[in-house]
């Protein structure tokens, strides 16, 4: 009985060591299991942001060729406008020389025929001898508002030729400016990324550049504006000349009108002197 009773008593310890080291056992394999999961977990977040950081490396270049392309049509396109308006320009010019010069011709017809008309009125030598020179007056007047009138226009499309000049020069500069900052922000990039530097600092660094290059071509451009106050200030020229050459033909014509009139005194300066001033007169541009 009492050797039944050790026997049963260390089967009893046998259990619980086996009991205990099954325990240990599995305790250690969960471990051991955790750590490795850990450990893959960590080496896969590794494999990850080295994947991200040479994704990012790996397109830069496909980004710097992407914007590169960008800027080569932006530029094409900014150079296409500017010489659409240079067009347009020219075409307004050649209009307005076409406009004028009928305007001439038509002014010219009239007028002969008021000075055929005004012949057929002079009966005495006094009448005859004030139609010449009232004829004379006024082709000296027409010649000397002609000569102002086209110099001031001259004068103005050459302010305008230098100012076009100016801007086009100020735009290509612009546009290089713009464009060599841009390269000059992919190389700090790409150096950055060869020496290790992290992806983020140079993914916000070259996004930074590129803004503040954008910003700068931005600016540049709204200081263009400035070409449109200067060019109403030519307007302004032009047009201040041209009306003062209108007023002084006027006075010479009203002038040579009264004198004619002491030889008509039948004719009123509201009929054939002064009809002839005014289809004279009028705006050539």
């Amino acid at each position: 009985m009492i050797l039944a009773n050790l026997m049963m008593e260390v089967n009893f310890k046998k259990c619980i060591v086996f009991f205990a080291l099954t325990v240990f056992a599995g305790g250690l394999i969960v471990s051991v299991a955790l750590a490795q999961n850990g450990s893959e977990n960590s080496r896969i977040n590794d494999i990850k942001q080295k994947a991200k950081e040479t994704t990012f490396c790996e397109k830069f270049s496909i980004l710097e060729s992407k914007i590169g392309q960008k800027s080569s049509v932006n530029k094409n396109q900014i150079e296409a406008k500017k010489q659409e308006r240079l067009q347009n320009w020219q075409n307004h010019l050649d209009q307005m020389d076409t406009k004028m010069a009928e305007i001439r011709t038509r002014k010219e017809a009239n007028l002969k025929a008021h000075f055929e008309m005004l012949e057929e009125k002079a009966e005495t030598e006094e009448q005859k001898s004030a139609v010449v020179e009232f004829e004379k007056s006024l082709q000296t007047a027409l010649a000397t508002r002609k000569t102002s009138v086209d110099a001031a226009i001259s004068q103005f499309r050459v302010e305008v030729k230098k100012l076009q000049t100016e801007r086009k020069t100020e735009t290509e500069q612009e546009v290089n400016a713009f464009l060599d900052s841009q390269k000059v922000a992919f190389s700090k990039a790409k150096s950055d990324c060869a020496s290790g530097v992290d992806s983020e600092i140079v993914k916000n660094d070259l996004k930074k550049s590129l803004a503040g290059s954008k910003e700068k071509f931005q600016v540049a451009k709204v200081n263009a504006e400035k070409n449109r106050t200067q060019m109403q200030t030519l307007i302004q020229t032009r047009n201040q000349a041209m009306q003062e050459a209108k007023n002084t033909f006027r006075v010479s014509v009203e002038a040579s009108a009264k004198k004619l009139k002491a030889a008509f005194p039948e004719v009123t300066s509201a009929e054939d002197s002064g009809d002839t001033a005014k289809e004279t007169d009028g705006n050539e541009e």
